[in-house]
């Protein structure tokens, strides 16, 4: 290896350091912000290779992490793995599920916690059905967030009859 070549990788080296004494990161994100800081791709791998070896950086974590964090936004377990997959990070379903039970979760309290967060700014009253503009802006929330349709009027439908 000649003397520019170490040069490169322990520049990649340091700077993967950096990054990650602030916060972590997947491989994937690390080799993106390393390719466009103009490092080649050989350097990239050797450098990710040797953080990697000596135990700095730890992707199981950080998948963990990241999925607690989606998880907390109300976002159905599919989304989350989705969301995932687009780092090339990996959680096994059965993580997910115990991350959920963890934490009291289920899909039926992440809705309900939608609705009623989106409901503080409209009164529920009887005269409001599922094709009222704003019950439709909730649920379009809802299904972004990942979860069924029909789970999503079904929690609707109970909440509505608990409040009248």
């Amino acid at each position: 290896m000649t003397q520019l070549q170490e040069s490169s990788t322990k520049n990649a080296y340091l700077y993967i350091i950096k990054l990650l004494t602030k916060r972590d990161y997947s491989k994937y994100k690390l080799a993106n912000k390393l390719k466009t800081r103009g490092f080649s791709s050989n350097h990239i791998e050797e450098a990710i290779q040797e953080v990697e070896d000596k135990g700095y950086l730890r992707e199981n974590e950080y998948a963990m992490s990241k999925a607690k964090s989606l998880m907390l936004k109300n976002n159905h377990p599919n989304l989350i793995i989705s969301k995932l997959s687009e780092e090339n990070l990996f959680v096994s379903t059965q993580e997910l599920d115990e991350l959920f039970q963890e934490y009291r979760q289920t899909t039926r309290v992440q809705i309900e916690t939608i609705i009623e967060k989106k409901l503080r700014t409209t009164k529920l009253t009887p005269d409001l059905d599922f094709f009222s503009p704003s019950i439709q802006k909730i649920i379009r929330h809802c299904l972004s967030k990942g979860h069924d349709l029909d789970e999503v009027k079904e929690t609707f439908s109970n909440i509505k009859n608990l409040s009248q």
